[in-house]
């Protein structure tokens, strides 16, 4: 997005979402709601509600009624930013490290599955790994970005 640029976005009444900046600063809603690289917003459906993530709080504020339209202003010339947003599935979830699934006992299959192999491998993946090891030994420690 141009700085001081304006863009408007459907998103249905029913949907959850959010939108994360994951460069840049913009404004978010109706209420026109600061948003800083590296925060998100997250999009309740019903009363439709944004809830700013800061330092681990929430806060809420009002975004916009039923059904209308999400207003994204950005104040940056680098502004960029993901807008994610869907029908909630309404099922329960279990997690654990990289695994999400329905049920706990789904998620200790997953990791017998991965342990045993049965998720298949990367084409490519133990020549990057090697590159990777090669780079750190010959820099001393971790890569730096």
């Amino acid at each position: 997005m141009f700085a001081l640029s304006v863009t408007h976005k459907e998103v249905a009444s029913e949907f959850n979402g959010f939108a994360y900046f994951y460069r840049g600063t913009g404004l978010i809603g109706e209420n026109k709601e600061e948003i800083k690289e590296g925060q998100i917003a997250v999009l309740g459906a019903g009363a439709r509600t944004i809830q700013r993530l800061m330092s681990g709080s929430y806060a809420h504020h009002l975004l916009f009624a039923a059904g209308d339209t999400l207003l994204i202003s950005s104040t940056s010339d680098d502004a960029r930013l993901l807008l994610i947003a869907g029908r909630p599935l309404n099922e329960p979830v279990a997690r654990h490290g990289p695994f999400v699934m329905n049920q706990q006992s789904e998620i200790r299959q997953a990791f017998m599955d991965y342990q045993s192999g049965k998720m298949g491998s990367i084409a490519g993946a133990d020549e990057r790994r090697a590159q990777t090891q090669a780079a750190l030994s010959k820099s001393g420690g971790p890569l730096s970005g």
